[in-house]
């Protein structure tokens, strides 16, 4: 039986760029959240956060295994520009 867990990794580039994707084994897509609001499903998307400073990304999953769902979050940190 698949645990009822959520797990995702991100990438970064230049200029605010990120690249999250979910690492879980669970047999659905995700529902995606930068600071709270909705931003796509599917198992992974792509973000530019314009300004530097603090944000909280979320990826959401229901499934069979997971019927009330199960959300995990982490917090980017995003620098300034060094140029």
């Amino acid at each position: 039986e698949v645990p009822c867990e959520m797990e995702f990794q991100y990438t970064s580039g230049e200029d605010g760029y990120y690249f999250f994707e979910a690492t879980n084994n669970q047999d659905a897509p995700n529902a995606w959240y930068v600071n709270g609001e909705y931003i796509e499903t599917g198992n992974a998307f792509d973000w530019t956060f314009d300004e530097p400073g603090s944000y909280e990304v979320c990826a959401a999953i229901e499934t069979e295994v997971c019927p009330e769902g199960i959300t995990t979050c982490i917090n980017i940190f995003v620098p300034e520009d060094d140029n």
